[in-house]
């Protein structure tokens, strides 16, 4: 572990137990006096941001170190030269790296460096992909087998009847990988600069739009063009909260065991920022303590009710009638099917009367829940 990380942890630790502290004094406010006093719930809300950004540093997968360029191999040294300056002036070795990365459908395709720290921004930003089945693929869809009803199956003597099988049913999903792009510009002057990072800026841009487009669509995505988002499909059941405009612990709990044991043994908690700094201060029941709970062994991240969760950004606030907070074994209800490898475009023409260079970045990638009773929704409705 390092030492940064190991500072980000033991900060989180003390924040956790004085937060603590503050979420007690909280509930005595209700209890006494009916509200939670202006100056203890300003701090409550201090204390959840900051562990919001210690939380998200704790989690972030660690980024591949991008190279520059004289570090870097030469396929990486050719990418970076094709960025800067176009395809038109290599060295036969410098053409021959570049040819192993064509693109036929048009462009160079990324050298693993540039391409490592893109999907690690695309993890970080795109939490469903790290609890999700991941399926690299290398045609246009992925053909993914299910089956339904069951097999029969009794008791018999060693000469009694079986009786056939006839509930048994096997259909197939087919996840097609939908194309998204990111569109960066670089100024000329920043192209010649050869002290400038230009690999590190692509990652970054490219990354941080290529992970908004998918952390939105494998949540909410309509399966027209793009990923299908597992709130939006039909066959996820819900489980109605026990209030009919609030959050409550009894909630989650009816939730949690909604959901099949073989299911709930990996079970994962989705819901949004501002959601989770509401579960931190849920009581179980007076006394019986919190659902949050952090692991002050340092060890494992925090919980909820004995279960990891995620952070995503596309899943709704808490009110009447909405579906804010998502559980179960995302492994099994939703498979990606990735197109890895991306390819870049420069285009030095559409833009050159005011000196930007333009990037096109493409990426196909498709999003199917193939298992949705693996997975269950909370509605904020007691029905």
């Amino acid at each position: 572990m390092s030492e940064e990380l190991k500072a980000v942890k033991d900060e989180f630790l003390r924040l956790a137990k004085g937060f603590e502290e503050y979420r007690d004094k909280m509930t005595d406010e209700v209890k006494s006096i009916g509200v939670t006093l202006p100056e203890t719930k300003a701090t409550i809300d201090r204390m959840n941001a900051r562990m919001d950004e210690l939380e998200a540093k704790w989690k972030a997968p660690a980024s591949a170190p991008v190279n520059a360029e004289e570090q870097a191999g030469a396929e990486t040294k050719a990418f970076a030269k094709y960025c800067r300056q176009g395809d038109g002036r290599f060295s036969p070795d410098e053409q021959k790296a570049l040819s192993a990365s064509d693109d036929t459908a048009g462009g160079y395709l990324v050298p693993k460096q540039v391409m490592n720290s893109i999907i690690a921004r695309v993890q970080e930003f795109s939490p469903i992909r790290q609890i999700a089945m991941v399926q690299p693929i290398t045609t246009s869809t992925l053909e993914w087998p299910s089956d339904t009803g069951d097999f029969s199956g009794g008791w018999t003597a060693e000469a009694g009847t079986r009786t056939e099988t006839t509930g048994q049913t096997f259909s197939k999903h087919v996840i097609t990988a939908h194309e998204m792009y990111a569109y960066p510009k670089i100024t000329n002057q920043l192209l010649e600069d050869s002290a400038f990072n230009l690999e590190a800026f692509l990652a970054d841009k490219a990354g941080l739009r290529l992970a908004i487009l998918e952390g939105t669509a494998f949540v909410n995505g309509t399966n027209v063009g793009q990923p299908e988002g597992f709130m939006v499909n039909g066959s996820v059941s819900y489980t109605p909260g026990t209030d009919a405009s609030a959050l409550k612990a009894a909630g989650l709990i009816n939730l949690q065991h909604a959901i099949k044991a073989d299911y709930a043994r990996n079970g994962t908690w989705v819901m949004n920022r501002k959601t989770l700094g509401l579960v931190r201060g849920l009581e179980i029941t007076s006394g019986a303590g919190y659902v949050w709970q952090p692991d002050y062994t340092g060890s494992n991240p925090p919980r909820i009710l004995g279960q990891p969760y995620v952070e995503a950004t596309d899943m709704p606030d808490v009110t009447t009638n909405t579906y804010p907070i998502a559980y179960g074994d995302f492994r099994r209800a939703y498979v990606i099917a990735d197109r890895v490898q991306l390819s870049v475009l420069r285009d030095p023409y559409s833009s050159k009367t005011t000196g930007v260079v333009e990037f096109m970045f493409r990426k196909r990638v498709g999003g199917l829940v193939i298992q949705a009773e693996a997975i269950r929704k909370l509605k904020i409705a007691t029905s």
